[in-house]
């Protein structure tokens, strides 16, 4: 994912044979789309997760619906939680780079400006 400002030129290379879009990688299921979180940093929504961290993820995330029958109580969900720990992340954030671009969350956690005018919460290796 480079910034749109080191882009070669087409005619550095010649004419592009294959693009791999934002839709593709969430059609792929390599990202997912969490905009219905609605957390924000920056002014910009954080609506995307690649498939590594999301599953990386999983074992903070409790299944609550058995626990809501028997006890009759309402516990949050697991985009709930999600949500929770994004925005703890969020406060601790420190930037990597001059323009905004690259934020470091604890939990070698990254998080990358995207091209659908967002942010993506990635693993370094993701990259």
């Amino acid at each position: 994912m480079k910034k749109k400002s080191e882009n070669p030129s087409e005619s550095d290379f010649g004419n592009v044979i294959f693009s791999y879009t934002d839709d593709d990688a969430v059609m792929d299921g390599i990202l997912g789309d969490i905009t219905g979180l609605k957390v924000k940093f920056r002014d910009l929504p954080v609506n995307r997760i690649t498939r590594t961290l999301w599953e990386d993820l999983q074992p903070f995330l409790i299944d609550h619906s058995k626990a809501e029958k028997a006890l009759g109580i309402e516990m949050p969900t697991k985009m709930e939680q999600l949500t929770s720990i994004l925005v703890a992340k969020l406060k601790l954030a420190r930037n990597s780079s001059d323009d905004d671009y690259l934020y470091i969350l604890p939990g070698n956690v990254w998080l990358v400006k995207n091209e659908v005018n967002g942010y993506t919460c990635m693993r370094p290796d993701d990259y």
